[in-house]
């Protein structure tokens, strides 16, 4: 597996423009993706099967 930072800053720009258009707000977007990178880091690594599931069109 990657590392956790990699993957996540690479997908932390399709994690805010998704934040962004649900939430409105910048500010509230920024809150949400710290939440996601607590969870991310806090997850058990065996338990991630696919980093980007779901993310296709």
């Amino acid at each position: 597996m990657q590392n956790r930072t990699d993957i996540y800053q690479a997908l932390r720009p399709k994690l805010f423009g998704l934040a962004y258009r649900l939430l409105g707000s910048r500010a509230d977007t920024e809150d949400l993706l710290q939440d996601v990178w607590f969870n991310w880091i806090a997850a058990d690594a065996t338990t991630i099967r696919d980093t980007e599931a779901g993310w296709s069109p």
